[in-house]
């Protein structure tokens, strides 16, 4: 974790209406983490991807804006059925016996679920990962 102060720049009035943009500077927390919240789990172990980036922007007591962001650019699905789906079938399934198993079966019939599961390259850094928003919008 860490604190600072956001300072946003001129230009970015012109971008959002986000209270944070409209102020001199607002105090800001940020807070990295491991996919899996297991705190044994070391940083460097692939194991840990993605990776997780969440800013708090402070505006006032007990007020504040969250954005909230992972180093995977994109979700293993498109729906919340698909996602229930997968969660399912992950749920029915060893890891150590993948083969024949829902999650295999799902995978299979889910190329871009299977792209999003798949091992991802650790970063040197927290400093050098890229975040991406999580979000319901369309891009």
């Amino acid at each position: 974790m860490l604190a600072g102060t956001f300072i946003p720049s001129k230009d970015a009035i012109s971008l959002t209406r986000a209270p944070h943009i409209a102020r001199a500077s607002t105090t800001v927390v940020v807070r990295f983490s491991n996919a899996t919240g297991l705190p044994q789990l070391p940083d460097n172990d692939p194991n840990a991807n993605p990776r997780g980036m969440a800013i708090r922007f402070q505006l006032a007591e007990h007020v504040h804006t969250d954005i909230i962001s992972h180093s995977v650019d994109g979700f293993p699905v498109r729906t919340r059925l698909e996602f229930l789906e997968f969660l399912r079938a992950v749920a029915a399934s060893d890891p150590a016996k993948l083969s024949g198993s829902p999650l295999e079966a799902f995978l299979g019939s889910h190329p871009a679920a299977l792209a999003f599961v798949q091992p991802k390259p650790v970063p040197a850094s927290f400093a050098r990962e890229a975040f991406f928003g999580v979000t319901a919008l369309r891009s």
